[in-house]
């Protein structure tokens, strides 16, 4: 995008690293306690994993998504390991101040969503009439011959010690671009593999699946034609990042040799080929040098790297883990309870 100039900047890395310190019992949820050879049917209702594929994943995978804003979560989920957080506009270019705003702000995120992720609906109710639709039916019973057993559900927790640092900070070029007419068959064919693992709403996967087997581009349904291209024109940015993220190099080689920098000299000299990110409409693609840099940058980045200011934030979270967990509870046999009843009695 010609029209929008080119700007340079620094992006800086942060690293989370989390340390379990054990699993707990978390809130008692239901109890209900039953004669020997009874049985019952409850409906477990978990509202903290919103889609089906959610409770097949490990709960930091949902948390990292949360923590990151969820559109560029859900693109880096696919993709590889790192998040991307909104952008810091500095009036100077002082980065030690933006390192520990930015430390704080990843503290701050991974705490407030934590609870977030708790304070999403999770109860157990008696199923014996109709259950809810989405609800897990689990059934207890009664094996004992002679002790009433009463069965607690529990919300399951994992406590983990986090800490978040700054390893390094890179300079980087902001480069604008057009974003491209993505919501047709046959762009959508040409990348299919990248929408395979970037489609953000997976029930419009069968539809992915019948437009990337079918000879015509498409077949006859034209519904499902229109969901998923106005999925796709809905979410262009973001389906965009993912094409030039995950491309083609050579193809991303040739386009950056047809662009030249403020000072116009060709891109390919400048930067390596890979994208770090997108900001807005432009990605973020790494100087080879700090060199590069305005001289007010390369200053402020040459003070960070001499004496990088010590940002580190420890803490604990607690989250929790997909489903329930039961203890039976078995009480004194019937017939010693009945005799002492009666001993008392008598």
């Amino acid at each position: 995008d010609h029209a929008a100039p080119m700007r340079y900047g620094a992006l800086v890395e942060l690293e989370e690293s989390w340390q379990s310190l054990g699993v707990q019992w978390g809130e008692l949820l239901y109890s209900v306690s039953l004669t020997p050879g009874d049985e019952a049917r409850l409906a477990v209702l978990d509202g903290r994993w919103r889609r089906e594929a959610e409770a097949r994943e490990r709960p930091l995978q949902i948390l990292a998504r949360m923590v990151g804003s969820s559109m560029l979560g859900d693109l880096v989920t696919a993709l590889g390991t790192d998040l991307q957080l909104d952008p810091l506009t500095l009036s100077e270019p002082t980065l030690d101040v933006a390192v520990t705003n930015t430390v704080q702000l990843i503290r701050e995120r991974t705490e407030r969503m934590s609870s977030a992720l708790r304070r999403r609906p999770l109860g157990v109710v008696d199923a014996n009439h109709e259950a809810p639709s989405q609800a897990a039916i689990r059934t207890v019973r009664n094996t004992s011959p002679d002790r009433v057993v009463t069965f607690h559900f529990f919300e399951p927790l994992e406590r983990f010690k986090v800490a978040v640092r700054t390893p390094r900070v890179r300079p980087v070029i902001f480069v604008p671009f057009r974003l491209p007419n993505l919501a047709t068959p046959d762009v959508v064919r040409r990348f299919g593999y990248i929408f395979r693992r970037t489609l953000l709403d997976r029930s419009l996967q069968p539809d992915l699946e019948r437009l990337l087997s079918s000879d015509d581009g498409w077949g006859a349904d034209g519904a499902a034609r229109s969901r998923l291209l106005d999925h796709i024109e809905a979410n262009l940015l973001y389906y965009s990042t993912a094409i030039i993220s995950a491309g083609d190099p050579a193809a991303r080689y040739t386009a950056l040799a047809k662009l030249r920098d403020p000072a116009g000299r060709p891109l390919t000299e400048l930067v390596e080929n890979t994208v770090l990110g997108r900001i807005g409409n432009a990605i973020a693609l790494p100087l080879r040098s700090a060199d590069r840099l305005p001289r007010e940058w390369q200053e402020a980045l040459a003070t960070y790297t001499t004496r990088p200011p010590r940002v580190n934030e420890v803490f604990t979270v607690t989250i929790p883990h997909p489903g329930v967990w039961v203890t039976a509870q078995p009480h004194d046999p019937m017939q010693q309870r009945e005799a002492g009843e009666r001993n008392a009695a008598g």
